[in-house]
């Protein structure tokens, strides 16, 4: 719950729903996602376990809900409970991470007594006097208890020790770090995304592994992680999505990942090799569940589906049906199927579903919509965007999450060949509303955008819910009314204005872009000739340009003269195209779709 006081955990029964207990864990208004809780709770006995959203971690009487402990994380203001706890053997664990970063806080494990709070072992992974290797995924205990194993976050202001952006395995006693193996590139956002997972094989090995950032799954001899990868498989990553794993699905089980355009990799686990081409799952949020054959989604898209659970058949990827609620709204996690149960949120409801009772009459939802069934792939059809243009895998990134689409073929230069073609228009520029409306839904944005903000987005028009996000943000403003004459000041309200269908430029895109995806950072030097410190849009631009998100033009060209270090040029305030936007913004919210993300 985002909601400013009053209880915010809730406790149901679970067979008729009836309320059991609410308890109050904590508020954080301010939190860069606006996110109220960031971890689902685990039980253990009588104990429950869950983060609150003022940088502690909760201890609850699980039937009755009252306090038991309270764990405060105490690492400075940008701390915030993001790792899920893991509770075994009377210990409760969890990672410590930062708030997005703004600023970094030293990476560590703590486990805690399950019973009364207090800290019975730590492990931290960088210096005292560095910060960055947050621990933001849950830890993951080996089947055995033996082995605890978590992935740490990336390097943070030019520190990167050995165990930043890390698959690391402890002692689950001592939390001393046993052996670790690092992936991906300093300075580049480049952890890994996912909680990690135990499985087997058919030779008997236990295996761990999780899915970095840069799209790759990578797989490890448990026992032997510091030997590096046994195999690596590149199919993308969806964060924060955990791999599964089914042990009774063919030789050796089956490992299930799904990655950042819909589509669910199903791998022998001994070599990661597919064993039949990937499903698709249309785009969901969350883990997925897996239980008597079925593979279960909670669905963020497409909209006539947003907020229902899509059942898979675990063998041929075919889907069995959705699980359509009477009140569909948006989501946040992943479903939990327990004792014949199929339990999700949608918007603010729990919804629990089951078989009917025996003679019981099956219940029918009216408000069910006509399904369309999702194609097996996600291909793209726009005639102006073929497979080898360089805009083509950022165009087919948006366009499959339903982000972006296209033109009616028909138009002067844009011919109809077999009759029902789309255009992109890739070198056509982007409006101020097209632009807010695209990062906005990349971002996941989904709150209530309240009262109106701009005197040209009134409620009911094209862009106002996307637009009022981001403003509410503080991500986009306005102009102020009546600074021409077209703009007057109306009385009462002296609203500004958006310019909604005003062409956004590359500096514009560069800042909110950078805002909405919560890149942080000092930049410490000029990458553009046309773009000093001293300019409006310096600190964005930077910020995008340190992780590779964009990139400027080179200098010799009419105007824009070479200075001592050959810099490129940025031309800030010329307008973006459609081409660059989805470039742009692919390579900020869904780097697993840059072709070279792997490399």
């Amino acid at each position: 719950s985002r909601i400013a006081t009053g209880d915010n955990f809730f406790a149901f029964d679970a067979v008729t729903g009836t309320p059991a207990w609410s308890a109050d864990i904590g508020y954080n208004p301010g939190n860069c996602f606006h996110v109220g809780l960031g971890t689902t709770s685990a039980i253990s006995g009588t104990v429950l376990t869950v983060g609150g959203g003022d940088a502690a971690y909760y201890g609850l009487d699980a039937d009755l809900g009252t306090l038991l402990w309270r764990h405060a994380l105490d690492v400075g203001p940008s701390g915030f409970a993001w790792s899920s706890p893991l509770t075994a053997n009377g210990r409760t664990y969890f990672g410590v991470a930062s708030d997005c970063d703004n600023p970094s806080v030293r990476g560590e494990v703590r486990a805690v007594d399950s019973a009364g709070g207090g800290t019975v072992a730590n492990q931290f992974f960088v210096p005292a006097d560095q910060r960055g290797a947050g621990v933001w995924n849950s830890p993951a205990l080996s089947p055995d208890g033996s082995n605890l194993v978590l992935v740490t976050g990336e390097d943070y202001d030019g520190y990167d020790g050995p165990y930043n952006r890390a698959i690391v395995s402890l002692d689950p006693v001592t939390l001393q770090i046993r052996q670790f193996d690092k992936q991906g590139t300093p300075g580049n956002d480049g952890d890994f995304g996912t909680t990690p997972v135990f499985f087997s094989d058919n030779t008997g090995r236990t295996l761990v592994g999780a899915t970095h950032k840069s799209g790759i799954f990578y797989a490890y001899d448990a026992g032997n992680i510091g030997a590096g990868p046994i195999w690596q498989k590149n199919t993308g990553v969806r964060i924060g999505s955990r791999a599964a794993y089914d042990p009774t699905f063919g030789d050796g089980g089956t490992l299930f990942v799904v990655d950042s355009l819909s589509q669910l990799y199903v791998l022998d686990p001994a070599t990661g090799q597919e064993r039949v081409p990937p499903f698709d799952t249309g785009i969901s949020q969350g883990n997925m569940a897996i239980a008597n054959g079925m593979i279960f989604f909670n669905m963020y898209s497409p909209s006539n589906v947003r907020g229902a659970v899509r059942v898979l058949n675990e063998a041929t990827g075919e889907t069995i049906r959705y699980l359509v609620p009477g009140r569909q709204g948006a989501i946040n996690g992943g479903p939990v199927v327990s004792h014949g149960f199929v339990y999700w949120l949608s918007g603010s409801y729990l919804n629990a579903w089951s078989l009917p009772a025996p003679g019981a009459a099956t219940p029918t939802v009216t408000s069910n919509p006509t399904i369309t069934p999702t194609p097996t792939a996600c291909t793209l059809a726009f005639e102006d965007v073929p497979t080898g243009s360089p805009f083509y895998p950022y165009v087919r990134c948006l366009a499959c999450r339903s982000i972006v689409g296209g033109y009616p073929c028909g138009g002067t230069g844009e011919p109809c060949v077999g009759g029902n073609e789309s255009y992109f228009r890739p070198g056509s520029s982007v409006t101020r509303g097209q632009l807010s409306k695209m990062v906005s839904i990349s971002a996941g944005f989904t709150e209530d955008p309240r009262d109106q903000r701009f005197e040209d987005v009134p409620p009911g028009s094209t862009y106002y819910a996307w637009i009022n996000r981001l403003s509410g943000r503080l991500i986009v403003s306005g102009y102020r009314c009546g600074s021409v004459p077209e703009e007057p000041c109306v009385a009462g309200s002296n609203l500004p204005y958006f310019r909604v269908n005003n062409n956004a430029t590359r500096a514009q895109l560069s800042k909110i872009v950078s805002e909405a995806a919560d890149f942080t950072g000092t930049p410490t030097v000029q990458t553009f000739a046309d773009v000093p410190p001293d300019s409006t849009f310096y600190v964005w631009i930077e910020r995008l340009a340190a992780r590779g998100v964009i990139s400027g033009y080179p200098c010799g060209g009419a105007g824009e003269p070479c200075d001592d270090l050959q810099r490129a040029y940025f031309r800030p305030n010329n307008e973006v195209s459609r081409g660059q936007t989805t470039k742009i913004i692919s390579n900020s919210f869904f780097p697993s779709c840059n072709p070279q993300a792997a490399r």
